[in-house]
């Protein structure tokens, strides 16, 4: 989500400090279930104070003042959103951090050193990506984000232009007046073929310079014209595409859940190919780590550039998983979550966690 980045500067800013995390997911659209969210938060809240009881009397006045922030902060059900959570982060220092989350969050509260950031990862799901939907008479390009649509630009084929006879002219010797339609005919479905293949080729060009090099590309239409377009992407696009058999010419804004689904399937995908070549690369040129020990290893190193753990990893050493996050953050790593079966393949050699490296480090 967009607020991934005042997260990131929290965290670089906060991760050695004691800090309350506060997640509330959505609003839900029953009332019986706001209370139960509700109710969530307050047990944890509860299980917190209790824990702190016997803490020293610094950190006990740290979390109390915190906590009374967080009842001043807290959103009012007409405050809150269908569409996104609300997250509350505030260090023992006294900085605090109010964002949307994904509305996939759980509620929790957390004391911790430093933000907790995994129940963020695993809640957010893929958001941009550029919508083509593509006949052979038009095209047109939108942009996704947030699950919401935007029409960006729209592209016409050139019209044919109808060749017949001179009003006035008598047929010329030797030429049978019946072929004249059937000529005319086929010069038209020339024209229309042609402006048919100018609409694909500009679509092509467009679609890679709106993509930018980065944004996943959705693809539908009648299936003849989006497989002809497709062909034509160049092999840096076509990694990050893929074709939405049920988007039509419509607007999409209609098949809003159909792109969500079909960009969750083509990032599950990607990543799947980035596990196994991080796999390759760890056997190979060691410019990559699999297991929990080598990804702390590297961490200490400052030599992560990427890290993907999966849920099993997560629950197995939950503290750990968060130092190594932060860690990587601080670094400046990219950091994902990998959904149950990315992983699978890895299990059991790499604990549910894998990494990309700086530079090799060597095994302990």
């Amino acid at each position: 989500m967009s607020a991934w980045p005042e997260l990131v500067r929290f965290i670089r800013q906060h991760r050695l400090e004691p800090t309350l995390t506060v997640y509330v997911e959505a609003l839900p659209a029953a009332p019986a279930g706001d209370r139960a969210a509700a109710l969530r938060l307050r047990d944890a809240l509860a299980s917190l104070t209790r824990e702190m009881e016997d803490a020293p009397p610094l950190e006990k006045a740290d979390f109390d003042a915190c906590t009374e922030d967080l009842i001043e902060a807290l959103p009012s059900e007409d405050r809150r959103s269908r569409s996104a959570g609300w997250g509350y982060f505030r260090a023992a220092s006294g900085e605090r951090l109010i964002i949307p989350v994904p509305a996939g969050i759980e509620t929790s509260a957390t004391w911790a050193t430093g933000p907790r950031v995994v129940p963020f990862l695993r809640a957010s799901k893929p958001q941009s990506a550029l919508v083509l939907q593509v006949d052979r008479k038009r095209a047109r390009f939108s942009f996704l984000h947030d699950g919401i649509v935007e029409e960006i630009v729209s592209l016409e084929a050139d019209e044919a232009v109808e060749v017949g006879s001179h009003m006035g002219a008598t047929p010329s010797v030797g030429f049978h007046t019946g072929t004249h339609g059937r000529a005319a005919a086929d010069e038209v479905q020339r024209q229309r073929r042609e402006a048919t293949d100018r609409l694909f080729a500009l679509a092509v060009k467009r679609a890679v310079l709106l993509s930018e090099d980065h944004l996943p590309v959705l693809v539908g239409g009648p299936a003849a014209a989006v497989l002809r377009v497709m062909a034509e992407f160049p092999a840096s696009l076509e990694e990050r595409s893929a074709r939405v058999p049920n988007l039509r010419m419509d607007h999409p804004e209609r098949d809003v859940a159909a792109l969500v689904d079909a960009l969750r399937s083509l990032t599950e995908r990607q990543q799947r190919q980035r596990v196994e070549h991080l796999r390759e690369d760890a056997h190979g040129q060691g410019r990559a780590a699999v297991g929990f020990e080598q990804a702390f290893r590297a961490a200490e190193r400052g030599a992560i550039a990427e890290l993907i753990f999966g849920d099993g990893a997560w629950r197995a050493q939950p503290e750990a998983i968060e130092w190594l996050l932060h860690r990587a953050i601080e670094a400046g790593a990219d950091v994902h979550w990998a959904p149950d079966g990315v992983l699978d393949g890895a299990a059991k050699d790499a604990d549910g966690i894998i990494t990309g490296l700086r530079f090799s480090v060597p095994p302990g």
